[in-house]
């Protein structure tokens, strides 16, 4: 009797002891509709801030959708703003004789002119993208193309490595190390293997160019036409970079998509914050009567410039004429001179 007892109390003490009792498991916490709520709109809020603040953090006019951003550089400016290497534009003081007559187009500056390059240069872009870099422009160059001529435009560049993607003359693209070509591949069309001063058409309207990243690897078109490609590689990402020497040639409406580079760009909201340089608000539209009063003011401007320019004309002609009567009475002078 006494060890069914004593069995008895046992069991009560292992049944009711709090540790040896058996835990209740824990439920998992759902995430709640909010928190994802709360990440699109600070997606969202990145993006409106990164498309208001573009001219600073990227040079041109910029675009965010779906984690993706495209920039748009078609005026003078703006890819001297956005790149380093000394982009030469249409305010630069060498474009001046045939190298501006080459920027201009019935005497304004050809539409869409993004920027020159004359000599040697490499122009690097001041942002990364992530991945899925893509490039398109258009590309003019006068009659000066040798065999040593070159032109790369760079996909996934890292400055530090001196690495990335590049298509010489768009008809080649090689994998690029330590700034040494590392391998390649050469359009299998035969048309376009020799070098460009070859085929490259020149003096014309700017030649559509297309290069880089897609589903099926890396590829470059002319003119709509692909003409070599390469397959899958690991995209890491990178700047974009343009590369080139003994040439001289414009960039045209270059766009620049891929996916953008979230943590840099909230370091650089964060940045712009700070100085208190960031564009919170987007600027009113115009009025009419502001819109109006601003479209006057450029025909004044032109108008005082093309006076501006009758008054010089007129000037040089007044001196001309004055030197003329001043070398009249000279002559007249030694005549007098001779008689007597």
């Amino acid at each position: 009797m006494c060890r069914i007892f004593c069995l008895a109390w046992v069991l009560i003490v292992f049944t009711c002891s709090p540790a040896l009792a058996d835990k209740p498991q824990k439920r998992k916490k759902k995430k709640s509709r909010s928190t994802t709520t709360s990440k699109v709109e600070k997606d969202t809020e990145l993006g409106r801030l990164v498309e208001l603040n573009s001219d600073q953090l990227f040079g041109g006019v910029a675009k965010v959708k779906d984690g993706k951003v495209e920039i748009t550089y078609n005026k003078s400016g703006q890819l001297k703003s956005g790149f380093t290497g000394g982009v030469l534009d249409a305010e630069s003081d060498i474009i001046i004789g045939a190298n501006r007559s080459f920027i201009m187009q019935g005497g304004d500056i050809y539409p869409g002119f993004a920027a020159i390059g004359l000599k040697d240069g490499l122009w690097v872009s001041k942002f990364p993208l992530k991945g899925a870099t893509q490039l398109e422009f258009g590309f003019r160059i006068p009659n000066l193309v040798t065999q040593e001529s070159n032109f790369k435009a760079i996909i996934n560049w890292n400055p530090k490595k001196k690495s990335g993607f590049a298509t010489n003359f768009f008809n080649k693209i090689s994998r690029i190390s330590r700034g040494k070509e590392k391998g390649s591949r050469l359009t299998p069309i035969k048309q376009y293997q020799r070098t460009a001063s070859y085929w490259f058409p020149r003096k014309n309207d700017p030649v559509p160019i297309k290069f880089g990243i897609d589903d099926k690897g890396c590829a470059v078109a002319l003119n709509g036409k692909e003409l070599v490609r390469v397959g899958k590689f690991k995209d890491l990402g990178g700047h974009v970079a343009f590369m080139y020497s003994k040439i001289g040639f414009t960039l045209h409406d270059l766009v620049v998509r891929g996916d953008l580079d979230t943590k840099w760009a909230k370091k650089e909201i964060k940045r712009l914050r700070k100085a208190g340089e960031l564009v919170e608000k987007a600027p009113d539209p115009p009025t009419e009567d502001a819109a109006e009063e601003s479209d006057e003011n450029a025909k004044v401007a032109k108008a005082d410039e093309a006076k501006g320019e009758e008054d010089e004309i007129d000037s040089n002609a007044d001196d001309e004429a004055d030197d003329d009567s001043k070398g009249k009475k000279k002559k007249k002078k030694k005549k007098r001179r001779k008689k007597s």
